[in-house]
């Protein structure tokens, strides 16, 4: 993977998650893929895990802005930051500063 392809794949990130449905992540990520949403949390492991994480975790109609910097490429590992909204608090109705674990 280089920068240009690294480029594509975090617009079409940001493309799908903007998007209604779960159809646009078999382009994003293998069937066995690991997705992190918090640190110190467990992954949601597999497509379908990542598909009902992003089902339940999007609000409808959702404004915000996001803005990225590719950082680092080595072969098929890629570094970028994201800065947008403060996700939400666990749904456990507690919430936690986000720069310590749970």
């Amino acid at each position: 993977m280089d920068r240009a392809q690294l480029a594509d794949w975090v617009a079409r990130y940001e493309s799908a998650w903007r998007s209604p449905g779960t159809e646009a992540l078999a382009g994003l990520f293998t069937p066995d893929a690991t997705y992190s949403t918090r640190p110190y949390e467990t992954p949601h492991r597999g497509l379908a895990a990542i598909a009902r994480m992003w089902e339940a975790e999007r609000p409808a109609g959702e404004q915000f802005d996001i803005s990225t910097e590719i950082v680092a490429v080595e072969s098929d590992t890629g570094v970028v930051p994201h800065r947008g909204p403060v996700p939400p608090a666990p749904r456990t109705g507690v919430s936690r500063p986000l720069d310590r674990p749970a």
